[in-house]
């Protein structure tokens, strides 16, 4: 089964923010400050791009083969043979309400709280945690997972 790395909602919210983000560089133009105007048209650009990236081609695949993790240049893949933990934790930002995440590793034999994005990569994946994603791994992990006391209640029955 295929899913994206982030919710729906949250791919809502960050098109509709680079959507009215668009307006920046069309109002400069408007009001004859070219140069302005191609500088946040550049700035425009690279954001919507990595938003397009991040929502929509960044995504999860999960079958009896293992777990893959498809990037617009990479794909990263793990056999559930090669899975040493899966867990669910958080990425430390200071926010309220902040989304729990679900990571799978093959590196690390002990519960990561705390997540970094910027650690995904050959062994070590995350995806913004759902109960359709834990639902579709607990087919295939006998394991617990790790953080999230509802997940391995259910996981022991």
């Amino acid at each position: 089964m295929v899913f994206r790395v982030v919710k729906g909602k949250i791919a809502v919210f960050a098109i509709t923010f680079v959507g009215v983000g668009s307006a920046m560089p069309i109002f400069t133009f408007m009001w004859g400050y070219y140069l302005e105007g191609i500088l946040y048209s550049f700035i425009w650009l690279i954001a919507f791009i990595g938003m397009i990236e991040q929502c929509l081609v960044k995504r999860i695949i999960i079958d009896s083969d293992g777990i893959r993790y498809v990037t617009l240049f990479k794909q990263y893949k793990m056999a559930w043979s090669e899975i040493s933990i899966i867990g669910i934790g958080y990425v430390p930002i200071k926010a309220p309400g902040r989304p729990a995440w679900i990571y799978f590793s093959a590196i690390d034999r002990y519960h990561i709280p705390y997540l970094s994005p910027r650690s995904v990569g050959e062994g070590y994946f995350m995806v913004h945690r759902r109960q359709s994603v834990i639902d579709e791994v607990l087919k295939y992990w006998s394991g617990g997972i790790m953080g999230d006391n509802n997940v391995s209640k259910r996981n022991s029955r």
